[in-house]
């Protein structure tokens, strides 16, 4: 598919119609047709939210966005657990053509800052909950972005003032935009080997979702109603936002936050050495790349070029395999690979081993530099209780009885409190390794 010309395929165009116009107005136009269906069940306060109603608070709150001359160069964000209103910035940005970033209210202080410095938001929707870490997070990121409360507040605006109505709503149209390749919304990395980046997605790509050819995992058109837990930080929430606006479909919006396997359209798969390059056969574990007229326009504010190799597939940084029913499973990040003496070390491989033990709650396994082997293999662990009597040597011994002599954890075991995590669930390996080389393990 050839996506340079800014158009789709016609059976694409056919189905979600105003593909060229862009997301924004493709949302308008199926929020009007599907006016009096079901677009939220709100099981926290048992309500019902209809697309009508939703387009509504969502043009009001486009036209309070224009009046405050919010435009196209500045970013629009929200840090809110999921409610009746938790989407409506997204949209209202979306129809006019503002792109959006979102916070997750779990975010750690120190990733929070660091995001509000990259994107630098001009205004940040924000539930009373999430307020606190908002207040401390502006003050010492030094970041002047206004912010507006879901819920009652004498210090900030109140998302209230966002809907009151207007004598322009009822002419009100989305702005059009001209290239749908043009980044509508910034997602994150998680983070697991550095600070995390801002993910850049175009207008074409989150269309896709949504498309004949995009995913369709719910079921028929209309039909289906959809369970969400993740807030707009994650491409889950995003996908089923999309989706049941434009299928005329309904969504359970619900506050607790529980993760959730993320479905992922991928038109091509190749698994690549990633010291070589050379295709790999089944079987065989390597890097796992991918090339889709979806993807990433690149990454926010930071030189892309190294997230591609020279055919233009995605490095996704994922050690994995497939077999000869070309069923393909993921088993270790590529930057964690470490080598013992030319021997390729995967730690989740050794980590899946530790977590055999009754002892152990969490391990992870780090490389510790070796001034001839390359990398010494480590093991760090959390125990479970009742089980403080097991040693770092019974341990040590327990995976050396169960793997090749080229994976013993000859640097050793170090019990631990806890392993470090993202906000995602993937160990930090690297912060645990710095922690370990700096002797603060």
């Amino acid at each position: 598919m050839d996506v340079r010309n800014n158009t789709l395929k016609n059976n694409d165009k056919n189905e979600i119609g105003y593909s060229n116009y862009g997301l924004g107005f493709i949302l308008f136009e199926s929020m009007k047709k599907y006016n009096t269906r079901i677009l939220q069940y709100i099981a926290d306060t048992d309500e019902t939210d209809t697309q009508g109603q939703a387009l509504r608070r969502s043009i009001r709150t486009a036209l309070k966005l224009k009046e405050k001359g919010i435009t196209k160069d500045d970013i629009v964000s929200s840090c809110t657990h999921n409610h009746k209103n938790s989407i409506i910035p997204f949209i209202a940005s979306l129809f006019l053509g503002i792109k959006t970033a979102h916070f997750d209210p779990s975010l750690s202080h120190l990733d929070t800052i660091h995001l509000l410095k990259l994107i630098k938001p001009k205004i940040i929707f924000v539930d009373l909950e999430s307020l606190p870490l908002m207040e401390k997070c502006l003050k010492e990121s030094q970041e002047k972005t206004e912010l507006v409360v879901f819920g009652e507040s004498e210090k900030y605006s109140n998302f209230d003032e966002y809907l009151e109505p207007s004598i322009e709503e009822d002419n009100f149209r989305p702005v059009v935009v001209n290239n749908v390749m043009e980044t509508a919304l910034i997602l994150f990395s998680s983070g697991t080997t550095g600070l995390p980046k801002g993910i850049c997605l175009n207008h074409y790509g989150l269309i896709g979702q949504f498309s004949r050819n995009g995913m369709r995992v719910w079921g028929n058109t209309g039909g289906s109603v959809l369970l969400q837990y993740t807030t707009l930080y994650w491409i889950s929430a995003v996908s089923m936002t999309l989706k049941s606006i434009a299928e005329g479909c309904a969504r359970v919006v619900c506050k607790q936050f529980d993760p959730a396997a993320t479905w992922r359209l991928i038109e091509k798969y190749k698994i690549v050495d990633p010291v070589t390059e050379k295709t790999l056969a089944a079987n065989e574990r390597g890097e796992f790349r991918y090339k889709t007229a979806y993807q990433m326009n690149g990454y926010h504010k930071i030189d892309s070029s190294s997230a591609y190799d020279s055919e233009g597939f995605i490095k996704s940084g994922d050690i994995a395999y497939y077999d000869e029913e070309d069923c393909f499973f993921i088993v270790d990040r590529i930057k964690e690979m470490f080598k013992y003496k030319g021997w390729h070390i995967l730690p989740a491989v050794l980590e899946g081993i530790l977590l055999t033990h009754p002892a152990v709650k969490e391990a992870a396994v780090i490389g510790i530099p070796h001034d001839l082997d390359g990398d010494h293999p480590m093991g760090i662990v959390a125990l479970n209780k009742g089980y403080q009597n097991v040693t770092p040597e019974d341990l040590e011994v327990y995976v050396r009885e169960r793997v090749s002599d080229n994976q013993r954890l000859r640097a050793g075991v170090k019990i631990v409190e806890e392993v470090k995590k993202t906000t995602t669930g993937k160990i930090r390996r690297n912060d645990m390794k710095q922690m370990v080389l700096n002797g603060d393990i």
